[in-house]
Parts: structure tokens; sequence; C-alpha cells
């Protein structure tokens, strides 16, 4: 990150749509920063492997997958 901002709401809405899986890393890294910088970053996503790195996760479906909090 280029810039200390902090108490920012950073919404994504899917960001690694079209990223390599190598490049997923990176965001996942990106998203750390802002978050450690004392923002907060909700992420709507797909991807299981930047999923798992979520402090809370929410399911916003009419049924929630086997193991998601209603």
């Amino acid at each position: 990150m280029r810039t200390n901002t902090t108490g920012m709401l950073y919404v994504l809405d899917e960001p690694s749509v079209g990223l390599h899986p190598s490049n997923v890393q990176g965001l996942r890294r990106s998203i750390a920063a802002l978050a450690a910088n004392g923002n907060s970053v909700v992420v709507v996503e797909h991807e299981r492997e930047l999923i798992r790195t979520a402090d809370w996760v929410s399911s916003l479906v009419p049924r929630p997958a086997p193991g998601v909090a209603r």
C-alpha cells in the first residue's frame, strides 16, 4: 500500500475474477494490508482460498451450504 489510510471501508466485488491463481496470493496480501492499517474490508467472493482467509464469512443464499453458520 502506498498511502496510510485508516478508518476506511473498502468493498471489493469478486476481486479475484480474471486473476491467474498465482496472483491470488498477492491479492490476499493487499487485503490483509488494508485491514492491518485499521480499515474494514468487505469482499464478495467465490474463490475458496480467498474466503478461507476471512475473519468472518456470511452466506447470502436461501439455504447456506453445509457447515456455514446461519
